[in-house]
């Protein structure tokens, strides 16, 4: 708008502008004055239109512009009032009738040098951006979110689109300009204290970073021109804000070694729990540098803790169990740079938190036991129909001597015994026939004599 203004695209009307002389008093002495409606208006020169900024083409400093005042009352009895020159020479005319009568200057009054248009101060908003950790400061995105006034002017909006300044435009020309002048016009994550800002590479780690856009404020003038440009003052450079995403490394590209250099595979005799013992001297390869997934440079090694190793399943789930352990999964512990550290987790845990894992193979043995009788003749019984051992005072054929003293089967000397994972022994015990291919409920006689018979636990 050329029209004067309060800053917020409401014309300035009034005493402010222009002031009148020769009011009358009525007859009780009063002055009678009327509604003072003058305006004015900024005019063009300078190179400039009349709504623009205007700059001294030597200094660059903004300049006064020319101004058209157009002097005018209004009101029911505006028309009591003519408007005259210093000659007295009627130079209004009237128009209008009752509450919308007017009288008119006939022609502007033009005062040079008479005002100044300030350039409008600009915020630019940043969209948030992100990337993973790579080592470097560097963002390559640039979305200009929102162009707003340091004031948060409501009519913002209405006033950039008269110069045809969108977001969308400042975003296509800043990173056409990052494409093609990189040294010039980049992005960086970094940290700002004050007006200093300090690049950094590093993981948030829960503080979004600055980003900081160099040169917006050229960018600007050159998606929109000198004129329209000219119209606004912003920062030289934009922020916004980052976030800067741990590097995630691969379990699978390293391996668990013995102490020969070999790939390991781990193996144990099942005895109820997942644990397993790390063996001295095995290690993790690779242990640092390429290959690992870490950043050339940065000083991250690797290790295995002597503890927390676990037998699993296919599917990485601890397991104690020996039909369905395939691998071991491994606790890593990290050295080097602490800072560097937190830029990482393995297999999506925070390296730092010694909880990464790797896998390696892994199988868990079954565990053999071997059972013996306390009496294994004299097991006598009268017939009764039955193939089963009838327990007498003393013995007791069918239990196990770890939960009944009396009881018949034990472990054998050197025999390693039931773990405590709830399993326990079933046992039952038959008189056989003489083949020892059934049980057999019959007396058995040789030559009509009664002889053993055999019989099965």
């Amino acid at each position: 708008m050329a029209e004067h203004t309060d800053g917020n695209r409401s014309i300035v009307k009034g005493d402010t502008l222009v002031t009148f002389a020769g009011w009358k008093n009525n007859d009780a002495g009063r002055q009678e004055k009327r509604t003072n409606s003058s305006t004015a208006e900024y005019l063009g020169g300078y190179s400039v239109g009349g709504k623009d900024v205007a700059y001294d083409a030597l200094t660059g400093a903004v300049r006064t512009k020319d101004v058209n005042y157009t002097a005018q009352l209004s009101g029911q009895y505006a028309d009591d009032y003519r408007i005259v020159d210093a000659a007295g020479a009627v130079i209004s005319s009237k128009a209008g009738t009752g509450a919308g009568t007017t009288v008119t200057l006939n022609a502007p009054l033009t005062v040079a040098d008479a005002g100044k248009i300030t350039p409008r101060a600009l915020k630019v908003k940043m969209a948030d951006v992100s990337k993973t950790y790579d080592g470097d400061t560097s963002n390559t995105s640039a979305t200009v979110a929102e162009i707003t006034d340091t004031v948060n002017s409501s009519v913002i909006g209405a006033i950039l689109g008269d110069d045809n300044v969108t977001a969308s435009y400042l975003t296509t020309r800043y990173n056409t300009m990052m494409g093609a002048a990189p040294g010039s016009y980049h992005s960086d994550y970094g940290r700002l204290t004050g007006t200093t800002f300090t690049p950094n590479p590093n993981a948030s780690n829960g503080t979004p970073h600055d980003v900081q856009y160099t040169n917006m404020k050229n960018a600007f003038k050159a998606e929109f021109g000198t004129y329209s440009a000219g119209n606004y003052t912003m920062d030289a450079d934009a922020y916004g804000k980052g976030t800067i995403n741990r590097r995630d490394l691969n379990p699978n590209d390293f391996n668990v070694v013995d102490g020969t250099g070999a790939v390991a595979t781990a193996t144990k005799e099942y005895d109820g729990t997942n644990v397993y013992n790390v063996p001295s001297g095995w290690s993790i390869l690779p242990s640092g540098g390429p290959g690992t997934g870490v950043v050339a440079g940065d000083n991250v090694t690797f290790s295995l803790t002597s503890a927390g190793a676990k037998f699993t399943t296919a599917a990485k789930n601890p397991t104690a169990n020996a039909f369905e352990a395939t691998n071991v999964m491994y606790n890593v512990q990290a050295g080097g740079d602490p800072v560097k550290i937190r830029n990482y987790t393995l297999g999506g845990q925070k390296l730092e938190s010694g909880s990464g894992k790797v896998y390696g193979a892994g199988t868990i043995t079954r565990r053999t036991i071997d059972l013996a009788l306390v009496q294994n003749t004299g097991i006598d019984k009268v017939y009764d129909g039955q193939t089963g051992l009838i327990n007498t005072a003393s013995k007791h054929w069918n239990a196990f001597t770890k939960t009944d003293a009396r009881g018949n089967v034990k472990y054998a000397v050197g025999s390693k015994e039931l773990v405590n994972d709830g399993s326990s022994f079933h046992i039952e015990s038959n008189y056989r026939n003489s083949g020892n291919t059934a049980n057999d409920k019959n007396v058995a006689k040789t030559a009509g004599a009664v002889v053993d018979k055999r019989y099965t636990v």
